[in-house]
């Protein structure tokens, strides 16, 4: 018994010198690896559209500060974080739907964070950088948000270039360069807060990590004090000024100003304090889970409990990662680091499920922590890292080839659809809705209308807000509508009398077929 035993430990341990090996080559030639990863991320550059309804939001303003030369969205207010669609502004010199040049940006910010990220790792853990960077830009989600028009990418890129300059700037001792680097790290963090607001917490980990020097006499109190405020204060005045203004537009157009969502969401009005903590306690778990294990991105929570299997199969990937912070941030004391139980706090204090979006901008210090713990719970810290790595670059590409791609392909092959259905909205805005649409096409019309389109989730919504329905051409006919416009898979539905409907009313309009160009 003990021979196999004996040969099978042999193995393993032959197998894990062969990944140290091949860990130590990667780390002399990150070049090499750096390059890869960033074709892989250039062959998803392509000529669709991978729908969202935020995505819709952020094309909007960009295409109306290029085109009208002013800022709206979707034809209305723009009441969100204008800091990533201002980066999608010139692809729109190329077009109504430049979804190449859309495609472009988004490949250009994820190559400045991949430099970014492995900046960073290399800095803080010379020896991981190249896994670091590698698990982090190989990762399902990170493909998933980087193919899409929405700010995790953008907002990941500033923030760690954002980590960069303030770390370099706690070491700094020249006065000079202190001037320098103070005056681009407060600019970063005032763009960074302009992106999406929780940017601003940095501020309370470049803080931290002045407060701790100061602790152990590596620097005066004077100097943590005074520098932290200079550089965090323009970005906390400013979120200030824009918190304050959206709440007076709230209180004068009526609505919810986004500091009211914040601290009295609606999803959670019937719960008591310490229910929403645990609430978004928990939400936070399932994410951080998610993040790390490959294949483990959708699988999401069947019931809001502690008890759902997906969550107990959280919890201790979350401890094991609590190991690898703990010994990070203390060995380390990074600004990223020190952010990150602020950041989470107001994760916490938000307990809304974004899915992976809310926690998806620690990824780097996700996989950081990761490999800090393989480091040291395991045995074979190079072959265990390689699975992980191996892990989620196949999920990734099996996700991004066999599910998304081929959705995604089929979705645009209407575009000619939704330009005719476009056509025939000629109508008051507010007088029709989507009933059983499918998101990708009501996206695809609210991005080629450049309008809002509400979806009624049932026939009992419908009530008489609307004049018009926009349906599957195979919907059954609504109650007091009739088919008034069929183009290929869509139809549009007219509200009419309760009486006859007219003879005239019922039209086809030419399906453009699916061959027809995009």
């Amino acid at each position: 018994m003990s021979k196999p035993f004996d040969s099978l430990c042999e193995m393993i341990r032959r197998n894990g010198q062969s990944f140290e090996r091949l860990f130590e080559k990667i780390d002399r030639h990150p070049k090499i690896f750096l390059t890869i990863i960033a074709l892989l991320l250039a062959v998803q550059i392509g000529p669709w559209w991978y729908s969202s309804f935020d995505g819709t939001n952020y094309v909007s303003i960009a295409r109306s500060i290029n085109i009208d030369g002013e800022m709206s969205n979707l034809g209305g207010h723009v009441d969100i974080p204008v800091g990533y669609p201002v980066l999608l502004t010139p692809a729109f010199s190329f077009g109504w739907r430049p979804f190449v040049a859309l495609s472009v940006i988004q490949w250009l910010l994820a190559i400045v964070l991949m430099f970014g990220v492995y900046h960073w790792a290399w800095k803080q853990f010379p020896s991981m950088a190249v896994s670091i960077t590698t698990l982090t830009m190989v990762h399902a989600g990170l493909w998933l948000y980087y193919r899409r028009t929405l700010k995790e990418i953008a907002f990941l890129a500033v923030l760690i270039w954002t980590v960069n300059v303030l770390q370099a700037l706690v070491q700094q001792r020249s006065v000079l360069k202190t001037v320098l680097l103070g005056t681009l790290a407060a600019s970063l963090l005032v763009y960074l807060t302009m992106i999406r607001y929780a940017g601003v917490v940095l501020v309370a980990g470049f803080g931290m990590s002045l407060l701790i020097m100061a602790w152990h006499g590596r620097t005066s109190w004077t100097r943590a004090i005074g520098l932290s405020s200079v550089v965090g204060l323009p970005a906390v005045l400013l979120l200030g000024s824009v918190l304050l203004h959206q709440k007076s537009v709230a209180e004068t157009q009526g609505g919810r100003d986004y500091l009211k969502g914040l601290t009295e969401p609606q999803s959670v009005q019937s719960q008591t304090y310490p229910q929403r903590i645990s609430n978004g306690l928990r939400l936070r778990v399932s994410e951080i889970g998610r993040l790390t294990v490959p294949g483990l991105l959708k699988a999401t929570s069947s019931k809001e409990s502690w008890l759902d299997i997906n969550t107990l199969v959280h919890i201790p990937i979350v401890l094991i990662l609590s190991i690898g912070w703990w010994k990070l941030a203390s060995d380390r004391r990074d600004v990223l680091s020190l952010t990150f139980p602020f950041y989470v706090g107001l994760c916490i204090l938000w307990p809304f499920d974004g899915g992976t979006r809310f926690l998806f901008p620690m990824l780097p210090l996700l996989m950081a922590a990761l490999a800090y713990a393989i480091r040291r719970i395991t045995l074979l810290p190079p072959t265990v890292t390689g699975v992980f790595l191996v892990g989620h670059a196949s999920v990734a590409i099996f996700y991004w080839v066999l599910i998304d791609l081929p959705r995604t392909v089929e979705a645009n092959n209407d575009w000619p659809i939704i330009e005719q259905v476009a056509g025939e909205l000629d109508l008051p805005v507010g007088s029709y809705a989507t009933l059983e649409l499918s998101g990708e096409k009501r996206a695809m019309l609210q991005l080629e209308t450049d309008l809002p389109i509400p979806d009624v989730r049932s026939r009992e919504q419908i009530g008489s807000h609307f004049s018009y329905l926009i349906t599957p051409a195979d919907a059954p006919v609504i109650e007091n509508f009739a088919p008034s416009v069929v183009v290929g898979s869509i139809a549009i539905q007219k509200r009419i009398d309760s009486e006859a409907v007219p003879a005239n009313l019922l039209r086809t309009a030419e399906d453009p077929g699916a061959d027809s160009p995009l």
